[in-house]
């Protein structure tokens, strides 16, 4: 769901709005789009949300709620969201590794075909 119609209800209302995302890549950019807004938001570490040990199942609805519960007893461990630059440079850092990864296990795959070839093994 889209942040907007909530700061819309709180605009028009003429209501205190106290926004939390989950630290998440969307989080964060639900937080730019919420401070660009000229609205007050937080990004809270998804470790730091209070869960019982027989609540398994993990859905939006349920992390919302529980989010505007600390929110509202201010409680919520708040973290920093990376600049944008920050985020590309670790996009680009993860794209390398990912791609070093996936070169590795081509060589490893081509030595195994070019193995099974030499031994007659092929079908």
């Amino acid at each position: 769901m889209s942040a907007a119609p909530a700061l819309n209800w709180a605009h028009w209302t003429r209501r205190r709005a106290v926004c939390s995302a989950s630290a998440s890549p969307s989080g964060c950019v639900s937080w730019r789009h919420i401070r660009a807004q000229g609205w007050h938001c937080e990004v809270v570490a998804p470790s730091s949300i209070a869960r019982p040990s027989s609540d398994r199942v993990k859905t939006d609805r349920r992390d919302g709620l529980q989010l505007a519960r600390q929110a509202r007893s201010g409680e919520p461990a708040v973290v920093s969201v990376p600049a944008e630059v920050d985020e590309a440079v670790h996009d680009l850092v993860c794209a390398r590794g990912n791609t070093l990864r996936e070169q590795r296990n081509g060589h490893y795959r081509l030595k195994a075909l070019l193995l099974q070839a030499a031994c007659g093994l092929s079908a």
